[in-house]
């Protein structure tokens, strides 16, 4: 598969599928099991890569101390079954943006691994637009005392589109913190289960741990479904959760209709609202743009 030209043109852009182009990029081993990246120091600048199914498993490694910023754009053109590995040693810290699509319907699955040491500290972007099946299933393991972890995602799906997704936070070091926020936006007859579970152990005293889920159903025939729970052992925490799903206010969307707004375009300047803090990383690249085209496309028809 061949990335889009406006991507290829991205500056200093990682296709990680290229061998001979990894060798801008410290620290790279490939091998039958896939590629791992580690940032051995700190970056001004953010890396960009680009990942397709041709890499089935990819581990990204912020070595002892590094602050760095990472853009990942993940973009198939075909069914795919992959695993993602996030390890931030103690005192690390790593701004993470993904962006995923696909080029055509079709069933895709992934695993996300998370691991963070002492101190250390992620913030982690995801925005999706998935069409067809996806399954997601994601892991975070706190390891390390005062870890941090703050975590956004922003999915859209149209037609029959179906995501299921099963995401697991585990605290396993005193005053480590986890704030999890899943935006999730139905149209058409697209179907999304979410389950969101966190857990505590006994022992780890001063622990956060919250998550915010928001569902929004764009059309009859959409469903959004979450089912979040704690799994607390431990009197001495923070710890908290909610879901709230429904349709956009019809006052709101009475009020730009009167305003001489069409129909789709007053649900896309209601959405902005939640759209905007995930594409503002992607301005730069000059590509947000085509992302905010392929939301709209997702909301055409609700």
């Amino acid at each position: 598969m061949s990335f889009p030209d406006y991507l290829t043109r991205i500056p200093n852009v990682v296709d990680l599928s290229q061998p001979n182009t990894l060798q801008i990029v410290p620290k790279v081993q490939v091998n039958d099991q896939g590629v791992h990246v580690t940032i051995p120091r700190s970056t001004k600048q953010p890396a960009v890569f680009l990942w397709n199914q041709k890499i089935s498993q990819l581990t990204l490694h912020v070595s002892e101390g590094v602050a760095a910023e990472v853009i990942l754009l993940r973009v198939l053109s075909g069914n795919a079954k992959q695993s993602f590995q996030i390890q931030l040693d103690s005192d690390a810290s790593l701004s993470l943006h993904e962006a995923e699509w696909n080029l055509r319907a079709s069933k895709t699955s992934i695993q996300r691994r998370l691991t963070l040491q002492k101190s250390a500290r992620l913030e982690h972007q995801l925005l999706s637009s998935l069409e067809g099946t996806s399954e997601s299933d994601f892991f975070l393991d706190l390891q390390g005392a005062r870890a941090e972890y703050a975590g956004e995602t922003f999915l859209v799906a149209s037609g029959e589109s179906k995501a299921f997704a099963h995401q697991r936070l585990e605290h396993h070091a005193k005053s480590s913190v986890s704030n999890i926020q899943n935006i999730l936006v139905a149209s058409e007859a697209s179907d999304l289960d979410y389950s969101v579970n966190g857990f505590i152990e006994k022992g780890m005293a001063g622990s956060i741990c919250r998550q915010q889920n928001r569902g929004v159903i764009l059309s009859p025939k959409g469903s959004v479904r979450v089912d979040p729970k704690l799994y607390i052992d431990e009197y001495d925490v923070e710890a908290g959760h909610g879901a709230a799903i429904g349709q956009i206010d019809e006052e709101q969307l009475f009020y730009l209709l009167s305003r001489g707004l069409t129909e789709d375009e007053a649900k896309r300047l209601i959405l902005s609202g939640y759209t905007e803090q995930f594409l503002a990383p992607y301005e730069a690249l000059e590509i947000r743009s085509r992302l905010e085209q392929r939301i709209a496309n997702r909301l055409k028809g609700a």
